[in-house]
């Protein structure tokens, strides 16, 4: 799409501004036609429903849980996922920098958030 191209899509519209931006007017609702809520379309939406309310239920008890340190298996016991997907997920943290690991081993390793314990320190402790 070009800089200065208006699209139009059923959700809404990109209108150039004077500034130098494309912003996006959404279309008014409800839509037209409108949205048929049936078969695959409805499965999909369960299931991103069920996955929420399981990942909103998860984030409940991950403060108190990773306090101090954790390891893979107690992410995949709190998230009810394979092991593999706790490591990619841990890993995925350590990279971006909310998790450390604690222990400098491949096996059985032990991770914890220092952002999350860096709120709970002394004003005059930050940055030692």
């Amino acid at each position: 799409m070009n800089a200065g191209e208006n699209k139009s899509f059923r959700a809404g519209r990109y209108v150039q501004q004077p500034a130098g931006y494309r912003a996006f007017l959404p279309a008014p609702l409800p839509p037209d036609p409108p949205v048929a809520l049936g078969g695959t379309l409805r499965e999909l939406l369960s299931d991103a429903d069920y996955a929420l309310g399981r990942l909103d239920g998860a984030v409940l008890t991950l403060p108190r849980a990773i306090a101090s340190w954790t390891t893979c298996a107690r992410v995949r016991e709190w998230l009810d996922v394979t092991p593999a997907g706790a490591n990619n997920l841990v890993n995925r943290l350590v990279d971006i920098g909310l998790l450390r690991e604690i222990t400098g081993s491949a096996r059985n390793r032990r991770v914890r958030v220092d952002p999350y314990l860096k709120l709970f320190e002394e004003p005059g402790e930050v940055g030692k």
